[in-house]
């Protein structure tokens, strides 16, 4: 698993997304830790990613589709399997708005 950091090109151009479109129209999920893109699934009524439709480990924090953070990202945000086996280990992550996240049990 190649693991971006938060100079990487593609980080910065997916800042504001939490999630991209495929050219099939499919809706592929985007790590608010590390930027790792998940797998494209049929988007939901409100044109987000199917979370029942994404490989294991994927967590979703659900906001309103038009709702934008404080980072500017719009929507839902998702976390991959990686960084949350982290953050159930403890550790506390950046998120990709500069934020710092952790599980709070």
């Amino acid at each position: 698993m190649e693991r971006l950091t938060y100079t990487d090109e593609r980080i910065e151009a997916d800042m504001h997304s939490n999630h991209t479109t495929t050219g099939d129209g499919k809706k592929a999920a985007i790590c608010q830790c590390c930027g790792r893109h998940g797998r494209a699934t049929t988007p939901t009524e409100n044109g987000e990613p199917d979370l029942w439709e994404m490989a294991r480990g994927w967590s979703e924090a659900p906001f309103p589709a038009d709702h934008k953070h404080d980072d500017g990202s719009i929507g839902s945000r998702y976390t991959c399997p990686a960084c949350n086996k982290l953050l159930r280990a403890g550790h506390t992550l950046q998120t990709r708005g500069g934020q710092r996240t952790r599980m709070v049990a």
